[in-house]
């Protein structure tokens, strides 16, 4: 059970840093540092005892951010999806969704087997 908080400079239209920094982790948050949002995903995904990443974005540097994961995600044949709100989840390297999408998977007893399969967690 390890969390790993990371602030994040992203070069200027080096959306590969981004894409990498989502893909070797089995869960990632992208939000803005000090987030209460963030904090509340965290806690719900660590405390089923998953591995996962936060990313804190600072303010000077959302603008820049949201343009790399909006190729991120728009770029991989996935459907075009708003990613102007964050926090985002990332699990196994794709984009799942926001604070909605991870609470109501929650209640629909979907996220602990998406956690698995993606090695997140291994009970």
């Amino acid at each position: 059970m390890s969390k790993l908080t990371i602030p994040i400079p992203i070069p200027k239209d080096d959306y590969h840093v981004m894409k990498n920094m989502i893909s070797q982790n089995a869960v990632t948050i992208v939000g803005m540092r000090d987030c209460c949002m963030v904090h509340v995903v965290e806690h719900l995904i660590h405390g089923f005892g998953a591995r996962l990443t936060t990313y804190n974005i600072d303010e000077e540097d959302k603008m820049n951010a949201l343009d790399q994961l909006g190729r991120i995600i728009n770029g991989v044949g996935e459907d075009k999806v708003s990613y102007k709100q964050l926090p985002l989840v990332f699990i196994g390297g794709r984009l799942f969704g926001g604070v909605d999408r991870v609470i109501s998977s929650h209640v629909r007893a979907e996220l602990i087997p998406a956690l698995k399969e993606v090695g997140a967690m291994w009970v």
